[in-house]
This record gives structure tokens, C-alpha cells and sequence, in this order.
């Protein structure tokens, strides 16, 4: 295991930020945040728990259905996952919603797997 500077272990981090969210305690602040909802399915993203990170997206999208980074996260979870047809569909729709080509595109996220 590696120590960053701040001597917290990125394990250490990984394990936190996972009982954080599980927890629920950000969403019940206020459920229809988008911004708490968006960021909770990055956490789950990075700490790779696709399947969560894909329905946390997915309620971002039932309260605001044009939120193209919400689209853009969800489709790199699919991609991790394999499911690139949805990964895809998702990019699209991202792009098309952002209105400026290339800010939601392959090359701004590197790839789309971890």
C-alpha cells in the first residue's frame, strides 16, 4: 500500500469514501440535489461499483433528463462494465445535450475504463 503525502492511504480513502456513501447521508440532505446525487455516483464510480454508480446516475436523470455530465459519467460506468452499446449511447446523447462539440468527447476522458 502506497502513502500520499497527507499520509492517508489511497485504500484508506477508497474504504471512507465508500461507508460514506453507503451510508446515505448525502442523498437525504436534499434527494433532489443533482450535484449530491451527481457527485455520490462519481464516488461509487471511482470505487468501482459500476452497478451503483450507473443507478445513481440514472436518478440524476429522472430529475433533470438534460444533464449531459450525468450521461457522460454513467457511459464510462457502462464502459467499465462492457456494456458499450450503452456506453456509447450515452456519449452521444452527452455530447448532443453539451452543445459544444469535442468538451464530452473520447480524448477529454482519456478512455473510457479505468
Amino acid at each position: 500500500m502506497r502513502t500520499s503525502t497527507t499520509g492517508t492511504t489511497s485504500m484508506h480513502w477508497a474504504e471512507l469514501t465508500s461507508r460514506y456513501v453507503s451510508s446515505g447521508k448525502p442523498t437525504c440532505l436534499d434527494p433532489l440535489n443533482i450535484n449530491i446525487r451527481g457527485f455520490v455516483g462519481t464516488l461509487l464510480y471511482w470505487n468501482r461499483r459500476y452497478d451503483d454508480s450507473i443507478v445513481q446516475f440514472g436518478k440524476v436523470l429522472e430529475i433533470q433528463p438534460d444533464f449531459p455530465y450525468a450521461y457522460a459519467f454513467r457511459a464510462r460506468a457502462y464502459a467499465a462494465k462492457g456494456m458499450y452499446k450503452e456506453s456509447l449511447a450515452d456519449l452521444k446523447k452527452a455530447t448532443a445535450l453539451e452543445g459544444r462539440p469535442g468538451l464530452i468527447t473520447l480524448g477529454r476522458w482519456g478512455r473510457l475504463t479505468p
